[in-house]
């Protein structure tokens, strides 16, 4: 099977700069023109709501200390691209989702390290109900994991498919 480009290093590390760019230049964007805890209506389920994260996903160790989140957050990072290095060459879904994962979550380091919390600003809502505020980086991170599902499954079903063809294997 053919090689994914995303397997190399530097067409991932592209993907990884363009997916922190984006998340920083909207941060910007929204940091400069939205109002703060102030909802600008978008679609009837939708708003934009610029708030503060002080923790990591749905505000969970907001308690925890700048540092703890930093080197957390350095971990994962760490581990995405050790599970990057021991993925096949060719499954390039996986790869794709990989470097999205690593960009939003730098996206939201360097909002840790230079800000102390992370710039939110998509609110997803009902008349009753508000799903947690969210940004960019998180929707690519959410769409990376979604990608490494997907191919581990797709895998799944391409290896039953496999030994179902020849059963001696």
């Amino acid at each position: 099977m053919r090689r994914s480009v995303l397997s190399r290093p530097a067409p991932l590390a592209g993907v990884i700069v363009l997916a922190v760019a984006l998340d920083q230049l909207v941060k910007w964007l929204v940091e400069t023109h939205l109002p703060f805890h102030r909802p600008v209506d978008v679609l009837p389920m939708l708003s934009l709501f610029r708030t503060y994260n002080s923790g990591i996903a749905f505000s969970f160790l907001s308690g925890a200390g700048i540092g703890v989140l930093l080197v957390l957050t350095f971990c994962v990072i760490a581990f995405v691209l050790y599970l990057w290095r021991r993925t096949e060459s060719r499954r390039w879904l996986s790869h794709l989702g990989y470097a999205l994962i690593v960009g939003g979550a730098i996206g939201n380091l360097i909002d840790r390290a230079l800000l102390g919390h992370v710039v939110d600003y998509v609110l997803v809502h009902t008349e009753n109900y508000a799903f947690a505020v969210f940004n960019l980086a998180d929707s690519f991170i959410t769409v990376g994991a979604c990608a490494v599902l997907i191919d581990e499954l797709l895998g799944m079903r391409r290896d039953r498919r496999a030994q179902a063809e020849d059963p001696h294997d």
